[in-house]
């Protein structure tokens, strides 16, 4: 007897419901009762643009300390 395995249209299902959902599929694993997971590929972080000319502080006065 073979070992059970998840049938091709339920990993389907699972994978066109991820990529509708902006998912990236990534690894398929597949249980020795059959069952399967399916592990999203992780996005990189988010980057903020920095623009050099707005943090430009060379000409920024250092603090003082007044000690009146």
């Amino acid at each position: 007897m073979s070992a059970p395995k998840p049938s091709q249209p339920k990993v389907e299902n699972v994978l066109r419901a991820m990529i509708a959902c902006g998912i990236q599929p990534g690894i398929i694993r597949v249980g020795a009762d059959g069952s399967f997971t399916v592990e999203a590929v992780s996005a990189p972080a988010p980057t903020v643009a920095n623009d050099a000319d707005d943090n430009d502080v060379s000409d920024d006065e250092p603090p003082t300390w007044d000690k009146s």
